[in-house]
């Protein structure tokens, strides 16, 4: 009988001190162990949703440049129909070839730049997060932010996850980043080429 009534103190003694030995605030077993952290702030926990939300990132650099291509073929093309000849005011207004070209490359690079921008935002800012030793969080707002100081096993663990996740990633999302700049940049000289030496629309 004796035995019996000491076997459940026993085991919730146990179940106790495995509780308070788990680190706070930290996915598995580290974090920044602080409780005002959010979870979904850790840096680790960052790049497993980017990881998990975003599969263009984890493309090859020319799978990368086809969707960039589609979406400026996409955006062209719409661009290429909101140009065409219409009547305003019963006046005809016409659009000439090359600027209907031009107008049309325009809408496509800027179209495909802003994607490529929005991506490589997103890995660039996992990649300072996790090679920055001191980060900025909030609790609910702006209002309650503060900065933190990463405890010594965490930064070790957040520059490998850094160095084998990210890096190589990142790499492959600036080369197309600067692809779809050069496309916009080309696009936008070629419409203010045009544009500018044959007038307005007639």
């Amino acid at each position: 009988w004796w035995d019996s009534a000491a076997e459940p103190a026993e085991k919730k003694k146990t179940t106790t001190k495995k509780k308070a030995s788990r680190p706070i605030g930290g996915p598995g077993p580290v974090g920044m162990r602080d409780r005002r952290v959010q979870s979904a702030q850790e840096p680790g926990n960052e790049l497993r949703e980017l990881l998990e939300g975003s599969d263009w990132g984890l493309l090859g650099f020319p799978s990368i440049l086809l969707r960039f291509a589609a979406i400026y073929v996409a955006v062209g093309g719409l661009g290429w129909l909101l140009s065409d000849n219409y009547d305003t005011y019963n006046e005809l207004l016409t659009i000439p070839l090359a600027k209907r070209v031009t107008l049309a490359a325009l809408f496509g690079g800027f179209a495909s730049f802003f994607s490529a921008l929005r991506l490589f935002g997103a890995w660039k800012y996992i990649d300072a997060r996790l090679e920055d030793t001191n980060l900025y969080f909030e609790q609910t707002g702006w209002a309650d932010g503060f900065q933190l100081d990463k405890p010594d096993d965490t930064a070790f663990r957040d520059r490998l996850l850094r160095d084998e996740e990210v890096a190589p990633r990142l790499a492959v999302v600036t080369r197309a980043f600067y692809v779809a700049l050069l496309a916009a940049a080309l696009s936008f000289a070629a419409f203010l080429l045009v544009w500018s030496n044959t007038g307005g629309p007639s």
